[in-house]
This record gives C-alpha cells, sequence and structure tokens, in this order.
C-alpha cells in the first residue's frame, strides 16, 4: 500500500473491471479457454474475467490462479468481447471490483498503482524475480517517487479477489 501516487507523469492509465466467479460453475470454460486439465482446476484459487479499458482498446481476459500469497500459479488468456459477455451472463458471480491502474516505467521495472472505486487505498504491485529485486522496489518507491509503503504483500485481505466485498480495509 502507498499514501498517493507518484508525483510525475504516468505511462499508461486503465480503468478496469473484474468479475470474480464461482469456481464449479467456471470448469467448462477452464477446460475449454484456459485448456487446464482435472489437476489444475483442483488447484484453483480464484477464476477472473478482467476487462481493461484505455483511450485506444478495450481487451477483455480470462484468467484463474492457484492459491498462495507470494507466488502463485497463473493461466490466463484474452477472450472476446461477446465471450466475456455470455461468461458474466452464465456463470455465478462471486464479487467484483473496479479501479483505476496508473503505470510507471522506472527503472527496468512496471509499476501498477490501483486506485479502487469504494476504497480508501492505493496499492502497488510490481513483479520480481527474487529477494534483490524487491529491496530496490521499495527503494524506488521510497526514495524516487518519495512514497510511505506499508507491504501487504503476505496480507491476504488486499489481494483483489478479497476486496470484491464492502470491507474497507485501511
Amino acid at each position: 500500500m502507498v499514501d498517493k501516487l507518484p508525483n510525475e507523469s504516468c505511462d499508461d492509465i486503465k480503468h478496469i473491471i473484474q468479475y470474480y466467479f464461482d469456481i464449479t460453475s467456471a470448469i467448462k470454460i477452464l477446460t475449454q479457454c484456459l485448456k487446464l486439465n482435472s489437476k489444475q482446476i483442483k488447484d484453483i484459487h480464484s477464476v477472473r474475467l478482467r476487462m481493461e479499458k484505455t483511450h485506444e482498446k478495450e481487451i477483455y481476459i480470462l484468467n484463474a490462479k492457484s492459491n498462495g500469497l507470494f507466488l502463485r500459479q497463473e493461466y490466463e488468456c484474452k477472450i472476446s468481447k461477446e465471450l466475456s459477455q455470455n461468461i458474466i451472463k452464465n456463470l455465478k458471480i462471486i464479487g467484483k471490483i473496479e479501479k483505476e491502474r496508473y503505470m510507471f516505467f522506472n527503472s527496468g521495472y512496471k509499476f501498477e498503482f490501483d486506485i479502487y472505486k469504494n476504497k480508501n487505498f492505493i496499492t502497488c504491485e510490481v513483479e520480481v524475480k527474487n529477494n534483490e529485486n524487491y529491496i530496490n522496489i521499495i527503494k524506488i518507491l521510497t526514495k524516487k517517487f518519495n512514497l510511505n509503503v506499508k507491504d501487504v504483500t503476505m496480507d491476504e485481505k488486499y489481494k483483489n479477489y478479497n476486496l470484491t466485498g464492502e470491507n474497507v480495509y485501511e
């Protein structure tokens, strides 16, 4: 979590809506679109449809993730608008979030800052390969971007899947 956006021009902005689905209702779509087998499906913790809008385009991504905090198996594929509408109409929706994503590229990293609709905080996500990268990320956030940072990587309540409810975390 961070206290504000960096005080510099961002590289891109996306409006994101994410729907989360009951896994049992999504088994057919997981096998057809994501080509998952029964063992992979057994390990799935969340199934999500993300709709991303920028000023240039709109894309739809079907995603499934295994359980975990720091490291998780993830499967995804782009799908058509028509298929996304069909999925929303026919699968059991268990949650939805809306957010604005501001992206900043710095020192070879992509920083994704999310401002959630109806929430009272901002998160920043950066994909890292090892602990050294993690230390560099914290330095960039605190020193270069001049932000106050609270690491919530290992806090399950800040996973997007869990933010679909009405709870406001601070």
